[in-house]
């Protein structure tokens, strides 16, 4: 399982205006009596901004850490719904205790024993019905594994969905403060996103494009 590092950015351009109607700035500065008024293509701006790499490289990082323990997962056989739960859950604590790693060792464990148990049954020539009907249930662990692991794949990706979508409201909102500082300090009461096909005289979006970019040097 890998993340989803592509960004979109016209639908974050159109969050961008959610709540806020069409402006990126809406100050009470005025110039002859009006407010200055400027334009700014925020989907290219956060497209090139540092907070734009800066999101995909921490949703990659985020997206490599699950899918390491959902292999780590994967690699365990026999384990019933509850168990898969657990390890799971244990495995995804960013700071785990004594008693987590004791309880992923022991899961792991466990499914280690019946494996071992499966093969040696299985090599018996002539097996009791006690023998045949645990074998069935280990059968029965194997048979439903392949839905167990795939309901918990899309809890995963579910995960990196959400942390996708909130790394890019913080990533977003980034963006839209610098470019609003910079408006503001420019003398611009009103500045609109391209989108919102309002014109205006003046356009801020390579100036915010640098703005974006040079934050951090």
């Amino acid at each position: 399982m890998s993340s989803r590092t592509s960004v979109n950015v016209l639908i974050l351009s159109a969050a961008l205006l959610i709540g806020a109607g069409p402006y990126l700035v809406r100050a009470s500065i005025t110039h002859a009596d009006a407010p200055m008024v400027a334009n700014v293509d925020m989907q290219r701006v956060f497209a090139e901004s540092d907070a734009k790499r800066s999101l995909e490289q921490k949703l990659t990082e985020f997206g490599a850490t699950l899918g390491k323990r959902f292999d780590e997962v994967s690699k365990t056989q026999f384990l019933n719904p509850d168990e898969i739960s657990d390890l799971s859950g244990a495995l995804n604590i960013e700071k785990p205790t004594e008693a987590d790693t004791k309880k992923i060792e022991t899961i792991k464990a466990e499914s280690q024993k019946r494996a071992e148990e499966y093969q040696r049954l299985s090599a018996v020539k002539q097996p009791t019905d006690k023998d045949l009907a645990r074998i069935r249930e280990l059968d029965a662990l194997q048979r439903q594994r392949p839905l167990y692991m795939d309901r918990l794949q899309k809890l995963y990706q579910q995960a990196v969905d959400e942390e996708e979508q909130r790394r890019m409201r913080a990533g977003m909102a980034e963006v839209r403060g610098i470019v609003g500082k910079m408006a503001k300090e420019q003398g611009f009461g009103e500045v609109y996103d391209v989108s919102a096909m309002v014109y205006a005289p003046a356009d801020l979006t390579e100036q915010a494009v640098h703005k974006v970019q040079a934050k951090k040097k």
